[in-house]
């Protein structure tokens, strides 16, 4: 079971509010990358499980590993943000809070307004 955590403390299932929120609706996927080798399979995972319950999941980390290593940080974060303006909400890994670049997603998409959804309450 997927959950959701709105307001900091409100917790319910995505299935549940998948109705309201919508099918088909876009959702990025965020977690730690750097130091994490299985990060691939991970956001992978993730990807086919938001699929299976009606979701259109944005996986950066397939995206972002078909470009060149020659971007900064900054660059890739920049793309990052694109995608997350391209979806209706936002999907935490669990580790999140370690990585300093889905802190800075998930930011962004409180700033942006995008529902934010926890794997961790999964």
């Amino acid at each position: 079971m997927l959950t959701t955590k709105e307001g900091g403390s409100k917790k319910s299932t995505i299935s549940k509010r998948l109705t309201s929120f919508g099918q088909k609706k876009r959702l990025y996927i965020s977690g730690p990358i750097t130091n994490h080798p299985n990060y691939l399979a991970d956001f992978e995972a993730a990807e086919e499980r938001l699929r299976s319950i009606g979701f259109q999941p944005i996986n950066p980390a397939k995206i972002l590993s078909m470009l060149p290593d020659t971007l900064s940080y900054e660059q890739m974060m920049y793309l990052c943000y694109a995608m997350i303006d391209l979806s209706e909400g936002i999907y935490m890994l669990r580790g999140w809070s370690g990585s300093r670049g889905a802190k800075l997603e998930l930011e962004y998409a409180f700033k942006h307004d995008k529902p934010d959804f926890y794997e961790e309450y999964d």
